[in-house]
């Protein structure tokens, strides 16, 4: 019981676990950070409160809203700050202590064969990816799509990344992206940070998606919520 006692954590450990290095890479949600501390309870406030005024006035002011969007898996990509290239990544392979960043298909297989499932989303990432990203930037999404995901029902076509299924009518222009596209990503965080050295990462939320070009292969879908 004396071994037991010691691995056992009290409730303020466990809900503040994600503190330091792990939660520079995760964007907290408001319900999350009220239970952290004072100072994260007064933000969870204020950001309802201008959320709140945003509906009333449809003005949300400087507030920046995103829907969490179901994907899988989590995903990293970008131009490597030091050599240049493009590489994915899932964020747990990111954000290990030994970072595994796939810059071709071979190390696709190499860090992410293991699963076979999780390989071919990766190389359809790193194939597609580039076509949309920006020169310089890290970025994390989710993988919503692709073009064994896309069911057609009637008017609509529908997909179920994880555990929710996403509807969206054909004649829409979302729908025609779907329709058309390799691959769907929903883009929702800008990295920062030397790729190599995980701990020194830090994501902040993307409030301008203008930086991604538009590529018919690419079903870019944005997590703005529009007030």
């Amino acid at each position: 019981m004396k071994g037991l006692r010691k691995t056992m954590k009290t409730f303020a450990q466990f809900i503040t676990e994600a503190t330091g290095v792990a939660s520079a890479k995760h964007q907290e949600h408001p319900e999350d950070n009220a239970i952290k501390s004072e100072a994260g309870f007064d933000h969870a406030i204020s950001s309802l409160r201008a959320i709140h005024q945003g509906l009333k006035t449809g003005n949300a002011g400087d507030t920046h809203i995103s829907t969490k969007l179901d994907g899988a898996p989590a995903i990293v990509f970008g131009h490597h700050p030091k050599t240049g290239k493009f590489f994915v990544a899932t964020k747990h392979a990111a954000f290990g202590k030994t970072p595994k960043l796939a810059t071709s298909h071979e190390e696709v297989d190499k860090h992410f064969g293991h699963s076979e499932g999780l390989a071919k989303k990766m190389h359809h990432a790193l194939e597609h990816l580039p076509k949309v990203a920006p020169k310089k930037g890290i970025y994390q999404g989710d993988y919503m799509h692709d073009t064994h995901d896309i069911n057609h029902a009637d008017d609509e076509v529908h997909f179920t990344p994880n555990t929710i299924k996403y509807h969206i009518s054909k004649d829409t222009p979302e729908g025609k992206k779907a329709v058309a596209s390799k691959i769907g990503v929903a883009v929702h965080t800008k990295i920062e940070g030397d790729p190599d050295h995980s701990e020194t990462l830090h994501a902040h939320p993307l409030t301008d998606h203008s930086v991604f070009k538009k590529h018919p292969d690419v079903h870019l879908i944005s997590p703005e919520a529009k007030l």
